[in-house]
Formats: C-alpha cells, structure tokens, sequence
C-alpha cells in the first residue's frame, strides 16, 4: 500500500539543498561562506532514512522494486550532470581520458568515489556528488538495517564507532587537510567516507520508526515546530565552537538529533509552518531540489573559470546566477529526471514484475 505524501518533507528538502547552494555561492562572494550552512548534506542524510522507512517499513519481496527505484530515482540525473561536467569545465573531460582520470570516471559512474577516501579521489568530476556516493552505501545497508528491531540501538552504535574514530584522531594529532592527490586523508574519512555518517541515515530511520508506531499528534504543533527550528538552529551555532577534529566533525554531522526532531514534528504536527511548507511553490522547489544540488556547483565553477563573476556587481552576480541555477534546475527536473524515471520504472525487468504479480495478484 502507498502511503500518503508527507508534503512538508519535500519542501524541507528546498532548503537543505538551498544552504549548500548558498554555503557554495559564499566561496564566491565578498560575505564568504555562512558557517553552518554545509549541514544541509546532514539534513539530507536524515532525511533519506526517514523516507526510505516511512516507504519501505518492511521490505521481504520488493528488494528488488526497492533498488530500481532508488536507482532510478539518482543516477539519470547523476549521469546527466556528471557529462554536463565535462562539458561545461572542459579540463575534466581532457583529464578524464588519462589512465588515472578513467579509474576516476569509472569510479563516478558506478557512485563510488566516496568509498575511496583519497584526495582528488571523492570531489572529483562533480564535487557534489560524493554525498549520493555514500547514500548508495546507505541504501545497502538499509535492507539489513530494517530487520533491526531496535534501530535506535544501531544508530547509536554507529555514531560511537565514529566518534571513536574522530577521538582517535583527535588524540593522535593526525593532520586533517587534504595533502597530495592520491593520498589518503583523515578529512575525507571523518566527512566523507560512508560508514562514518551512517549514524545520521540510521537516526533517521529510528525517527520514521517512531512516527509510524506513534501516528499523527492530534493537537496544534506550531510551538513544536518553532521549538524544532529553534534547535536546529542553536544546535548549528553551538558547533561553531568545538574545535579541532571534532570541530571539523561535528560541525558538519552534529546537529543530526536536532534534524530528525525537526523532521518527525514536520511529519507528524499540523502547525502553522508545517501548513506553510505544504504550499504548492515550495513543494515545487523541494521537488526540483536533487537537480539543484546537482547542477549548482558545476555552474559556479564554470561561472567562476569563465571571469563572469570577476567582472559583475557581485549583488547582481549572486541573484543573476540564483536564478540561473534554479531554472536549470527546474528544466533537469522537467527533461531529465522526471521522464528518466518513468521510462525506467515502466521498463523494469520482467522478473521484478513476475515476483510483484505473484504476491500482489495484480498488475502494477
């Protein structure tokens, strides 16, 4: 059975993805970047598990409707922006027939660059597209991870296992910065590799768990909503001050608790800013937000090599290239994704349909 759209969490999702293109865009502009804003990628972690349970709390014989989905839900936009890449910063493609830029591009078609924590390793080709590299690691785990009657059990597990990690650099004093292409780093491994963020997926997971045991709250929640907003927004603040690796870690991953907060009153509240989010514009833009994420960065970076910036009001630059971002957005979404997706889903493979028809006893 499927079950309702939970409205608010699409447009949620506009703003994730709407802090990593400003948190980007500062690089570029006289104000800089905006501390905090680069937890959007954090948000977006929570995020994918709450969804991925509210849809699939068990899983049995749709495994393999699960991975088509997900698979056609990233990678024909990943596929598209990762050739738009090359086209639009040329020396990508002129790299990418090296024997080191193959292993690269191999390594970026199939969404495991950031399984190799190696500098010139995770950002390459689309920077970006590291945080959908270690959601396909979340989405091998997910199948496992369902059968955990206790989620919130391995959640925690798997935030101490990585706050070991981080512990361990933080005592041994190991250099964090990204050092000489090819080599291993510390920054990469805290921030980047799969298994040290899978906390954030799996808290999600737990939080989706809760709202489907507990259900909608049947009161008003605006005071809730505003309380989840304002930790969200003290717990990005109060990060700012821890430094060193754990700096370096939390102020990325540490609001997590805070994010799932905010997602399950969202879920299951009915409050002023949960009825705010539900409106059809802001659904619109959480919609577009993958091909948002996507595309934004490859255009500040051709932006930037073509002197565009340099020679523009830097106000002007900013809305300027808002705007363009936001309508390629929009068209990816409109051309790529949404007809990609249909044509794959429509398209599955014959045994995936056989199996569904044999449990369901209808067609689908």
């Amino acid at each position: 059975m499927q079950r309702p759209p939970l409205h608010a969490l699409t447009s949620l999702r506009f703003f994730a993805a709407g802090a990593i293109v400003l948190f980007h865009l500062g690089g570029l502009m006289p104000f800089g970047y905006v501390f905090g804003l680069a937890n959007g990628v954090s948000l977006f972690f929570v995020l994918s598990g709450f969804i991925l349970t509210y849809n699939y709390p068990v899983l049995h014989d749709k495994i393999g409707r699960f991975y088509l989905a997900r698979f056609a839900r990233l990678w024909p936009v990943h596929i598209f922006t990762l050739g738009l890449a090359m086209f639009l910063l040329p020396s990508l493609g002129t790299g990418a027939m090296t024997e080191n830029g193959l292993k690269l591009l191999f390594a970026n078609i199939f969404l495991l660059q950031s399984w190799v924590p190696k500098n010139g390793f995770v950002f390459s080709f689309n920077g970006v597209s590291w945080s959908i590299s270690t959601e396909m690691f979340f989405y091998a785990a997910f199948p496992i991870a369902l059968l955990c009657r206790r989620i919130y059990l391995l959640a925690a597990l798997a935030f101490a296992v990585s706050l070991a990690v981080v512990t361990y650099i933080h005592i041994t004093g190991a250099p964090l910065g990204m050092t000489s292409p090819g080599s291993w780093t510390w920054h990469h491994i805290m921030l980047h590799f799969p298994p040290m963020r899978l906390f954030e997926f799996l808290t999600g997971m737990a939080t989706a768990r809760l709202f489907l045991a507990r259900g909608s709250i049947s009161y008003d929640t605006t005071w809730l909503e505003c309380g989840a907003i304002a930790a969200v927004i003290g717990s990005v603040a109060l990060m700012g001050f821890i430094t060193g690796a754990y700096g370096a870690w939390f102020s990325q991953t540490g609001s997590f608790l805070a994010f799932a907060f905010l997602i399950y009153v969202l879920a299951a509240g009915n409050g002023v800013i949960r009825r705010s989010l539900e409106h059809p514009i802001l659904i619109r833009l959480g919609e577009i937000s993958f091909a948002t994420y996507m595309v934004h960065s490859l255009l500040l970076k051709h932006a930037t090599q073509a002197k565009m910036i340099a020679t523009w009001n830097q106000s002007a630059a900013a809305i300027m290239l808002l705007l363009v971002i936001y309508i390629t957005s929009y068209a990816i979404w409109r051309l790529v994704e949404v007809p990609a997706r249909q044509a794959i889903l429509s398209a599955r493979p014959m045994s995936l349909l056989r199996r569904d028809k044999a449990v369901s006893g209808t067609s689908s």
